[in-house]
């Protein structure tokens, strides 16, 4: 017992917090660390004497400071001090001057998903801040598991101050469409000074990755609308077939693979006298039932003929601006960001298709031998990679959110007529909602987070009101709501505009953005 409390007080105290160190050095003396016999849970080295005194302030910083190079040496010195005039220590800058440093460096450094600061060894005073966590691409998956590595591992990144990123939440067929009329009242309201085609990055997420390809190839919001809008013969007008179909060839070879697997059911019950029933036959055949209702071999086919007769890029490298598109791996449960390097090389097609593959409606995409789920499994909004490609200024358009059914304002109507509750919808409005709730609830804890982490950066969040049924009342692959969503993101997005417009001018169209604190905006 006393040798684990040894290990985690150990670990614990080169964790990451080095405010924390001079309270948990080890003591020799009895008190509140020695056991019930008077002996020593934690023991200090026999070349090291231990005072049983309190430390002064000074002698804990400096105890803490030297703990801090001890670590992280110098370059070129391998005592742990710096060499005169440089660094922090006796022959170097005065250390309250390198604390400064370091909380300047936490301050600016871009965050990884964890929302921790990442690994720079150029940063001032040796201070070497913690890892940040990246996704890779399909091939660098295998080449970690070959490795018997974490296909996630710590990657340095530099931060570039002054893009301006737009990230761009799923939401099947209604999101997309949302989407569409929130950027069309962007540029109408900025009149030219700034549009949706300005923006330096793109992260899209399931649906939101298609509007990002097509603002990443230069194709405006405008464009689309007319098109959709008025029925216009165009591969931008799909039709409901273009994205997804029942697969019919699936369900009879998995059907005929539970009854070939009957014989073999039937004998494990008189084997093992199990009780017959409708669930556990179930649990038995589950695994010759398909992994998704609709296939994504459609899909894929019309994102690559759209790509072609569109004449836009096939590759990520191919772009004009930067676009990144998360997915979630099914069997290692990591994030892959297609257009990372590493995955530069991916069709753009597959890896839209990899970020839209939702779960229970559709298979799931495999890209070199790893399956990928709907990106938006993970989190609804993938702030962090804008912040760590460097962006300080971030819009995030969701259209996402729970509905709040107060019944003395808001009316959720049946078809039967009259108002009802969300219970009285059915199964699929229940789990409609539960989604949503969750899927909010993760987005407003991460961008909180990113608020305090990293003050420097502006996350303007857009999204319906809780108590508006449009966007609730039409499921996320309605296909013949489409203009009605373009239209009412247009309007809610003008209303917002209204109320907003001037702080939307002095963040998006200023050259770049150095404030003392962040806000989100919603």
């Amino acid at each position: 017992m006393g040798g684990q409390r040894d290990g985690d007080a150990a670990a614990f105290a080169g964790g990451r917090s080095r405010f924390l160190r001079p309270l948990l050095q080890p003591r020799a003396c009895a008190g509140p660390l020695a056991g019930p016999d008077g002996a020593e849970r934690l023991r200090a080295p026999p070349e090291a004497p231990v005072s049983c005194r309190e430390p002064s302030r000074e002698e804990s910083r400096v105890r803490s400071d030297g703990a801090e190079s001890a670590r992280h040496p110098h370059p070129g010195d391998s005592g742990g001090n710096p060499p005169s005039g440089g660094g922090c220590g006796r022959q170097g800058r005065p250390r309250v001057a390198c604390a400064g440093e370091r909380r300047a460096a936490r301050r600016r450094y871009p965050v990884g998903p964890s929302g921790y600061p990442a690994r720079n060894a150029e940063l001032p005073g040796g201070w070497d801040p913690h890892d940040r966590v990246q996704g890779r691409s399909g091939r660098s998956h295998r080449r970690a598991r070959r490795a018997g590595r974490n296909a996630m591992t710590p990657a340095p990144a530099v931060r570039r101050e002054g893009k301006r990123a737009l990230v761009l939440v799923g939401g099947g067929i209604t999101g997309a469409m949302y989407e569409f009329g929130c950027l069309r009242a962007f540029d109408d309201f900025f009149e030219g000074a700034f549009s949706s085609l300005d923006f330096d990055c793109y992260i899209g997420t399931s649906a939101g990755a298609v509007v990002g390809m097509l603002l990443a190839n230069g194709v405006g919001p405008a464009n689309v609308m007319d098109i959709i809008a008025t029925s216009q013969k165009h591969p931008l007008n799909f039709r409901h077939e273009d994205i997804f179909r029942f697969d019919w060839e699936n369900f009879r070879r998995s059907l005929g693979r539970s009854l070939a697997m009957l014989p073999a059911v039937y004998r494990y019950y008189r084997k093992h006298r199990t009780p017959f029933s409708l669930q556990s036959l179930m649990g038995l055949l589950q695994e010759n039932l398909p992994s998704g209702l609709f296939s994504m071999k459609d899909y894929i086919r019309y994102l690559d003929s759209l790509i072609k007769q569109m004449d836009l890029a096939t590759s990520f490298r191919g772009l004009k601006k930067e676009l990144y598109v998360p997915a979630i791996s099914l069997d290692l449960p990591m994030r892959t960001v297609f257009g990372d390097e590493g995955s530069r090389d991916i069709p753009i097609s597959r890896a839209i298709a990899a970020s839209s593959a939702l779960p229970f409606y559709f298979e799931p995409v495999s890209i070199d031998g790893v399956d990928y789920v709907d990106g938006g499994t993970a989190q609804l909004a993938h702030v962090d990679i804008a912040i760590n490609q460097g962006a300080d200024r971030i819009l995030v358009l969701n259209p996402i959110v729970p509905i709040q059914n107060d019944q003395s304002r808001v009316c959720i109507p049946s078809f039967s007529g009259g108002c009802v509750r969300i219970a009285e919808k059915g199964i699929s409005y229940v789990w409609d909602q539960a989604a949503r709730i969750n899927s909010h609830e993760k987005l407003e804890m991460i961008v909180a987070r990113l608020r305090v982490s990293h003050p420097w950066a502006k996350i303007v969040l857009v999204e319906p009101g809780g108590s508006d049924t449009v966007l609730f009342a039409q499921h996320i692959l309605s296909y013949a709501s489409r203009v009605q969503i373009l239209d009412y993101g247009y309007r809610s997005t003008k209303s917002f505009l209204r109320e907003r417009g001037e702080e939307m001018r002095e963040i998006f169209l200023s050259p770049e953005l150095h404030p003392t604190g962040g806000e989100t905006l919603g």
